[in-house]
This record gives C-alpha cells, sequence and structure tokens, in this order.
C-alpha cells in the first residue's frame, strides 16, 4: 500500500552569476571584464569606478528523487470479490435443418 507517493526535491545554491560597477551600474559576467572598465575609466582620469559587487542567484543545481513510501499489510480473512456477475450461456452444439439433416 503507497503510504506517500513518489517525489522530486529540488536543489538550490547561491551562485555568483555577474559583477557590477557600483558607480555606473555597468554588469559584467567576469571579473576581467570589470577590471578592464576599470583601467578604461582611469585612462580617462574617472577614478569613480573603483568599488563593485558581486551579483548572486539562487539556482537549481540538482533534483534528489524519492521513492514511494508504502507497507505491507497482512490479510486476515479471505474474501470474495464479485467482478461480473453471474450469467448463463447459450452453447451451441449443432445444427438440425428441417429437412432433418444434422451438422
Amino acid at each position: 500500500m503507497v503510504d506517500k507517493e513518489a517525489w522530486d526535491e529540488p536543489v538550490y545554491e547561491w551562485r555568483a552569476y555577474a559583477v557590477r560597477c557600483r558607480y555606473c551600474g555597468a554588469e559584467y559576467e567576469s571579473m576581467s571584464e570589470l577590471e578592464n572598465h576599470m583601467m578604461d575609466a582611469i585612462d580617462n582620469d574617472d577614478y569613480n569606478h573603483g568599488s563593485y559587487e558581486v551579483l548572486y542567484r539562487n539556482e537549481q543545481v540538482d533534483t534528489i528523487h524519492h521513492e514511494a513510501e508504502t507497507h505491507e499489510e497482512d490479510i486476515k480473512e479471505k474474501r470474495w470479490v464479485e467482478d461480473t456477475a453471474a450469467y448463463d450461456e447459450t452453447v451451441i452444439t449443432g445444427y438440425t435443418c428441417s429437412c432433418g439433416a444434422t451438422k
């Protein structure tokens, strides 16, 4: 007997997906891209782009499958179960012609 159906449990993990310049809000997928952004700003005598933040999101990284929880029950008595009601069947065992011939 099934007590609890099988089910899948998603597993999540916080993962970094980008870095953002705190001054202008530009987002980059890697630190090297952000560093290029900062160096370009410095080359233009703009020293405001030196601060950044790492952006995270909760991503599904795995799925744990849980089998159904079941148990067996002892049968203490036998019971007859009627699947189909009883009926009489006519079985043809031969044919008789009006002339008397049989088959």
